[in-house]
Formats: structure tokens, C-alpha cells, sequence
């Protein structure tokens, strides 16, 4: 499941962006929640890669 929201969210970042927050360069940082996890990313435009930078429980998840 997680393997194939990794893909989907490489191939379009913003359509699974559920939260947005600023990181201390002031870089954008998405959260997704999928199922029980939380996957925060970042999309380097840049380097045409989307980040990610972690993938934890989402809040709430038993």
C-alpha cells in the first residue's frame, strides 16, 4: 500500500498534499495520511524528485 501511494505521489505531489508546513528554510513540507501512516515530503522541483523525509503512525492510529 504505502509502495504504490510513493508512486502516485511522485507522479503528482500536490493532488496528495492533506497538510502543509514551512520547514526552518522556509521549503514547503506535505503531509499525506494513508491508512494508519503519516508520510511527510517535500517536492525538489529542482532535482524533479519528491523528497520523502518520514513516514510515521498518523495521529490517532491504533
Amino acid at each position: 500500500m504505502l509502495l504504490k501511494r510513493f508512486r502516485e505521489i511522485a507522479a503528482f505531489p500536490s493532488r496528495y498534499s492533506d497538510y502543509v508546513e514551512h520547514d526552518t528554510s522556509g521549503r514547503r513540507v506535505d503531509t499525506h495520511v494513508c491508512g494508519r501512516f503519516a508520510i511527510k515530503y517535500w517536492d525538489d522541483a529542482a532535482d524533479r524528485h519528491v523528497k520523502i523525509l518520514d513516514v510515521h503512525l498518523a495521529d490517532g492510529a491504533v
